[in-house]
């Protein structure tokens, strides 16, 4: 379990791309950037936190099959809201 999270760690991930896309055509302020780096890194806390005082004796293969999925169907959730408009004007409603 050990070496597959420093496998992953160690690959390359689109960081990069995406900072360069957060600070040049969204024009985020190096101030607004730095707040959602902060904001990760308090939640992140707020995660271990919730690990160490509820979590500890769950097994690991559930803890990470429901995390995966859990992603996965938020992640989803940017494709319904392509296909099914969230405005009645745009669904066809005329006023």
């Amino acid at each position: 379990m050990l070496f597959f999270l420093l496998f992953v760690g160690s690959l390359p991930s689109s960081g990069d791309a995406f900072t360069n896309f957060l600070l040049g055509p969204l024009h985020f302020s190096h101030d607004a950037y730095a707040y959602i780096g902060a904001a990760g890194i308090v939640f992140s806390g707020f995660g271990i936190a919730l690990y160490k005082l509820f979590l500890r004796e769950t097994n690991l293969w559930l803890l990470f099959a429901v995390a995966i999925l859990s992603l996965a169907v938020v992640q989803l959730l940017q494709l319904v809201s392509c296909v099914l408009p969230l405005d009645s004007r745009v669904a066809g409603g005329s006023e």
